[in-house]
């Protein structure tokens, strides 16, 4: 039948199958004169999350666009493509205009992709007007606006198999519902697994709604082959929460993801799937503001810089060189200048830091005395100092320019004068 889907394996071995070609256009091209009503069907066995699931596939000589495709009012706006170099089934939400594991909204032509139905009304079809004028794409390619999301990926050298997941904040809710796209579990056998949870639900596209808080979201993992794997957050684009951890629900270790930092542990092929293994947690990190007593002042002054948290650890960053890791520190700078202080708090899971620029000036007199006065004028060919002092010992005037450097020095006798 037009558009109906096969899962084979063929080739002379498991992952090192040399190159061959396969026919599989048997005939004319088919042209969709009239839209081509893919073959799907439901069966309704009381298991929502393994009924419904169809194997079709593209039936026309060129891509197609699953965004234009006219899809059953109980077919989910999900599809989902067997990817060979991940050994997992890479999904694409046309909702969200989010994939992982490389699904995208192309279908090349004989292409054969999952849709999964919820109810009878299955009636998806295939038009002229889907067609698109590329060879490129495929699972390999993405469009569309994303929004705010999250995309965690596991890995491990056991084998060159991986997966990922995905959540996103800009729609649905912390529950299962119509906007998350389900895991499809056709995989290689040795190929791991990641999903979210939702409602006990395995979720590859997890439309968790928006955040107005911290977050926690627990995580599954199944394995094929016992070894040490690891998990990485590889995408955090437009998030609210910037800091994101991972807890090891087995050795309840809390590692942080921030900066694609990654986290290992060892896991058994046997261990059952079923059980959380980890739970992905985000909140806003740790509190770096500060107050300063003073932002402009003259060299030598002091000023007091005081930390709104008082957890974490501490690191203060002067912008001279100097540094301090107290919490409530105070500095003074010995030169004229613009600095920029930069305070950094670190909760061991992650770091936030916020700055504040302190300008340092000269002195503009002399010090102050009941006994004496000074007055000083300036052009661009002279300097005339007028003072009252008057000792033994001559006294020195130095000129110093805005940066503190001495720019000129003499000695003149200690009476009053000019």
């Amino acid at each position: 039948a037009q558009g109906m889907g096969f899962a084979v394996w063929c080739g002379d071995a498991l992952g090192a199958t040399a190159a061959f070609t396969i026919d599989v256009q048997d005939g004319a091209p088919h042209i969709a004169n009239s839209p081509i009503t893919l073959p799907m069907s439901y069966t309704n066995t009381g298991n929502a999350l393994a009924d419904g699931w169809n194997l079709v596939s593209n039936p026309l000589p060129s891509p197609i666009d699953f965004e234009t495709m006219s899809l059953g009012a109980d077919v989910d706006s999900v599809v989902y493509f067997y990817n060979p170099a991940n050994g997992n089934s890479a999904t694409y939400d046309r909702y969200s205009n989010l994939g992982d594991n490389g699904g995208t909204n192309v279908i090349q032509s004989s292409q054969g992709f999952f849709l999964k139905a919820s109810g009878s009304a299955v009636t998806t079809t295939v038009s002229e007007s889907d067609k698109i004028n590329t060879n490129g794409g495929g699972i390999f390619g993405i469009g569309g606006q994303v929004p705010a999301h999250l995309r965690l990926s596991l890995s491990s050298d056991v084998n060159t198999f991986s997966d990922e997941t995905v959540v996103y904040f800009t729609a649905g809710t912390p529950e299962l519902d119509e906007r998350d796209a389900l895991k499809c579990g056709f995989a290689h056998s040795a190929a791991p697994q990641l999903a979210t949870l939702a409602s006990g639900a395995q979720i590859a596209i997890n439309a968790y709604g928006s955040i107005d808080g911290a977050i926690s979201i627990p995580l599954r993992v199944n394995v094929g082959v016992t070894g040490t794997y690891v998990i990485s957050g590889v995408e955090a684009e437009g998030l609210e929460l910037n800091c994101l951890s991972i807890e090891d629900l087995e050795t309840g270790i809390v590692a942080s993801l921030e900066n694609g930092a990654t986290y290992s542990f060892t896991m058994d092929a046997a261990a059952d799937p079923d059980v959380p293994r980890f739970v992905l947690h985000a909140n806003n990190g740790p509190e770096s503001s500060f107050t300063a007593d003073n932002t402009t002042v003259v060299v030598g002054q002091p000023v007091q810089f005081t930390a709104t948290s008082t957890t974490g650890n501490h690191a203060w960053s002067f912008g001279d060189g100097a540094q301090s890791t107290e919490q409530d520190p105070a500095h003074a700078y010995t030169m004229a200048g613009t600095y920029t202080v930069v305070h950094t708090v670190d909760d061991g899971l992650c770091s936030m830091s916020t700055s504040v620029e302190i300008t340092v000036e000269l002195s503009t007199g002399v010090a102050t005395s009941a006994t004496t006065t000074t007055h000083v004028w300036a052009n661009r060919d002279w300097i005339l100092v007028d003072h009252n002092y008057q000792g033994v010992e001559p006294l020195l005037i130095e000129v110093l320019d805005a940066t503190g450097r001495l720019q000129a020095q003499r000695k003149v006798a200690a009476f009053p004068g000019r």
